[in-house]
Order: structure tokens, then sequence, then C-alpha cells
């Protein structure tokens, strides 16, 4: 049964930004929501090798990105959102399964 993830990150003392990934877990697609972001944002896929998949930005004004899961096989995933700057704002497990 997939699950929607809700975590907000605060990155500064006057401004916090609402962070959604789903489904979790998932056989084809993620799709990332960042709300109130006011920079571009960087999103990094691992395997639990610590291996690089995909790297992708979230422009300022934009608010959700898709990422294709089907090239990977099942397994456990690192999902990983920088700031401009390269400070990890958010860190998430991810579960990638057969339909």
């Amino acid at each position: 049964q997939p699950i929607m993830t809700r975590v907000v990150v605060y990155y500064s003392e006057n401004n916090h930004m609402a962070i959604q990934v789903f489904p979790n877990p998932t056989s084809d697609w993620i799709i990332v929501n960042a709300r109130g972001h006011e920079q571009e944002l960087h999103i990094e896929l691992y395997d639990l090798t610590g291996k690089l998949l995909e790297a992708d930005l979230l422009r300022t004004g934009v608010s959700s990105k898709e990422i294709d899961m089907r090239p990977f096989p099942s397994s456990f995933y690192i999902l990983r959102i920088f700031s401009r700057e390269g400070k990890v704002l958010y860190s998430y497990k991810l579960q990638k399964t057969t339909k």
C-alpha cells in the first residue's frame, strides 16, 4: 500500500519549506513536491552502496519533479535534497518494488 510522506524542513528562521515524496513504496515513478522553496534545489538518488544514480534540479518557482524508478531493480534507495550551497536539507529512504 503506497504511503505519502510529508516532511517540513526549516532552513532559515523566517522561512520553511514543505517536502512531499510519494508514493513510497513505488514500482515506477516517485513525485517530489517542494512548496515554499525560495532557491533552486538539487535532487539526488543513490543506491545503498552510495552510488549516485540520478541527479536533477528543482528550479525556483517549480513545485514538483517526477523521478523515473523503472530502470532500477527492486531495492531500497536514498533520496537527498540539497540547497544551492550543498547543504543536505532532506534525506529519505525509498523502496522500489515490482508490479
